[in-house]
């Protein structure tokens, strides 16, 4: 989308709009390296919520890039939506492929990035169609409309994925706490 928005709203070149993306580039790296350390050190959890928040504050900061903004302005939210996303997607894959059996990575992997892929391409048919239904073309507050709703898909998105490993930590509690009870009468 921010491509698009380049070129069709901003009037740059191909060229142009692929060297914006440099920058983008460093902030994932960065990010995805700071993952591994918060990971090891805070678990999946943390990680995951600020990589969120992180991610959903510059898509919502997109909600007010049109036209006329200058390409400084643009740069913030471009540095924190790789930021943010770059401390949740390593996060969020090592406790997806901590929950399975090492036989099921492959699949539990696949699984978390269709999951993925189709949330974001749901988010562009919604508005692509909403857009239509308007009838009106409103050229660079498109971009403003299709993001609008990035930061609550991907809150959604975490915060289920952190009920759900919350419901399975507490499962192995119940289960650990039954076979610490085995034990016991095992030693009685």
């Amino acid at each position: 989308v921010l491509a698009l928005y380049l070129q069709h709203a901003r009037g740059e070149s191909p060229l142009q709009a692929g060297l914006a993306f440099v920058p983008l580039t460093g902030g994932f790296l960065l990010s995805n390296v700071a993952s591994g350390h918060a990971v090891a050190r805070f678990g999946t959890r943390w990680p995951m919520t600020i990589g969120a928040f992180v991610a959903g504050s510059g898509y919502a900061l997109l909600r007010f890039i049109d036209a006329t903004t200058p390409l400084a302005a643009v740069l913030a939210p471009c540095l924190l939506i790789p930021l943010g996303m770059g401390l949740a997607v390593p996060a969020m894959t090592t406790a997806v492929l901590a929950s399975v059996e090492p036989v099921r990575a492959g699949t539990a992997s696949a699984l978390l990035n269709t999951a993925r892929q189709t949330g974001g391409a749901r988010e562009l048919v919604a508005t692509a169609v909403e857009r239509r239904l308007d009838g009106a073309h409103r050229g660079a507050g498109d971009v403003g409309r299709l993001v609008e709703r990035a930061p609550e898909h991907v809150l959604q998105h975490h915060a289920g994925a952190l009920l759900r490993w919350q419901r399975r930590d507490e499962r192995r509690e119940r289960r650990g706490g039954a076979l610490l009870h085995r034990e016991r009468l095992v030693r009685r």
